[in-house]
């Protein structure tokens, strides 16, 4: 029975993934091509979410620009789905990946 449960602590150590938080935005953070930026959505269709951008943070993109993104849902939970007026963080990479969740403030 001791050696049972060892191998399955040992089993369970080596098989075990460690994720930390803030793993996914971090990797956009280092990516050089990466928009990372606050916004508020301005219009949502089943295709786009239209974006007014408040706060830059990283990349080319420009304070109070107008980006328009394919339709996303928020990396979170709960409340997926955006609405006209929400505050939302998003990290955009030009080959397509995005991370974005909704925010309280847009203050980065």
């Amino acid at each position: 029975m001791k050696k049972t449960i060892l191998i399955l602590i040992i089993l369970l150590q080596v098989f075990t993934i460690t994720v930390n938080a803030g793993d996914t935005d971090s990797y956009f953070a280092y990516d050089d091509n990466a928009k990372l930026y606050t916004a508020i959505i301005e219009s949502v269709t089943n295709k786009t979410v239209e974006l007014k951008v408040i706060h830059k943070i990283k990349g080319e993109v420009s304070e109070n620009e107008i980006l328009k993104l394919p339709f996303f849902e928020y990396n979170s939970r709960q409340d997926r789905k955006p609405k006209i007026g929400d505050v939302c963080f998003v990290a955009f990479v030009e080959r397509g990946e995005f991370y974005s969740i909704k925010t309280t403030s847009t203050e980065p």
